[in-house]
């Protein structure tokens, strides 16, 4: 959508790809964006993946959900993330469910997700909310009994989705791009096939309406973005690299 953006990126990823072979290494956030790397050119022994880390600290225990319980989207709103298919998966759910997206909203984003909600009959269950503060996005996300991470395009990790997990909350999403790499099916939520707007409401209602499956793939997501995904395992390898490439033995 961002033609001068997009061309900058193109320039970017020539560089790295001719200049490659001057790196002790190169890093990708995911495997998908590994893979996809190699497959443009980049010797795969130049490249390691290292994942984000969530900046939020595993609780001890995940927060109880809100009542009546809601659906939450997190990003921006744009078609690529999958706004649209978001508010189809609430059409679909039991009437007591509400969605809640949070992003960059505008007078005129708002317009169209209304209504298209309007003319699917949830309009009166959808909540538009603006970028917020990072407590305020870590309580909207705690109090959710699930995330929706509904992006069409492929992703190269899905932070979100990461964060949800991390605060105990079961993610239904597109199987694209690196989401695999924190989003285990059937263990912290459920991978659905790009734009299957069906499937992703199925999987949806079926974390909703089974409270023990929800409370096992949130202690589940959990557990492993503590021994997976943290700030301190980040930095931990990023360093031992860095030490790596400037003292080799």
């Amino acid at each position: 959508p961002r033609p001068h953006i997009a061309l900058q990126y193109l320039q970017r990823v020539r560089w790295i790809i001719a200049n490659s072979h001057r790196f002790a290494g190169i890093f990708t956030n995911s495997n998908h964006v590994r893979d996809r790397l190699c497959a443009a050119g980049v010797a795969p022994k130049h490249v390691e993946v290292l994942h984000y880390f969530c900046s939020f600290d595993v609780p001890g225990e995940p927060a109880p959900p809100a009542k009546p319980p809601y659906v939450l989207f997190v990003g921006r709103f744009r078609e690529y993330k999958g706004i649209i298919d978001f508010v189809e998966c609430i059409a679909r759910l039991p009437k007591a469910v509400r969605g809640v997206m949070i992003g960059d909203v505008n007078p005129e984003t708002a317009g169209h997700i209304m209504g298209k909600a309007k003319a699917l009959g949830c309009d009166e269950r959808l909540e538009l909310r603006p970028w917020t503060s990072r407590a305020e996005v870590h309580d909207a996300i705690s109090r959710a009994s699930l995330t929706v991470f509904p992006s069409i395009w492929d992703e190269p990790f899905g932070l979100v989705g990461l964060e949800s997990q991390t605060l105990g909350v079961p993610v239904v999403g597109y199987d694209t791009g690196g989401i695999r790499d924190w989003l285990l099916d059937g263990v912290t939520g459920y991978c659905v096939p790009a734009r299957d707007r069906v499937g992703l409401a199925a999987a949806a209602e079926r974390v909703l309406a089974d409270t023990e499956l929800r409370a096992e793939m949130g202690r589940c997501g959990m557990e492993r973005s503590a021994a997976l995904f943290t700030r301190s395992g980040h930095l931990s390898r990023l360093l031992a690299r860095y030490q790596e490439a400037c003292c080799p033995t």
